[in-house]
């Protein structure tokens, strides 16, 4: 996760990231500034990805910033991810476009409209981004055409610069 928000960083891609911040140690201070800088809509998830579990928000999660900076430490601490992101929480629909690349031609795939959750028995679990649908006319009800030929643009210039640095 982190090595992608840093390649659009670094590739000066960063419009299309949310706003983030990569912690390898825990500044509580850092951190506590950061997440009130998003007046407290923030989104915290391990640095390395692993699987959609570690994603956890402010508005669902946690009871207080303590609880927070808590789980920030363990995933610091946690071998697999060794860190922890915290980034600007966005509302609204999730969509997720994939693309296959063969090294040279990119193939782009019908968007699906994820969900991150789903309540039973009035809790909220999270789905790790299995929870996924398509339409039959590969296009969902909330984005137009331009919508999806910048999202797969995006991942054009994504590929490209993957290109640059391997």
């Amino acid at each position: 996760r982190a090595y992608a928000k840093d390649l659009l960083v670094n590739h000066k891609l960063g419009e299309f990231n949310t706003r983030y911040h990569n912690f390898t140690y825990h500044d509580e201070i850092m951190m506590r500034e950061f997440m009130e800088s998003l007046n407290n809509r923030y989104v915290i998830k391990g640095s390395n990805y692993c699987n959609g579990s570690t994603i956890k928000t402010s508005l669902s999660d946690f009871k207080s910033t303590e609880e927070a900076l808590e789980y920030c430490q363990v995933l610091i601490e946690d071998e697999q991810h060794k860190g922890c992101i915290i980034e600007e929480l966005i509302d609204g629909n999730i969509f997720t476009t994939t693309s296959f690349v063969d090294g040279v031609s990119v193939y782009h795939m019908p968007i699906v409209q994820s969900f991150r959750r789903f309540e039973q028995d009035g809790v909220s679990h999270v789905t790790s981004g299995l929870g996924s649908i398509s339409m039959e006319d590969h296009k969902l009800y909330f984005l137009t055409d331009d919508d999806i030929r910048v999202a797969n643009n995006i991942n054009n210039v994504v590929i490209c610069a993957l290109q640059q640095d391997t």
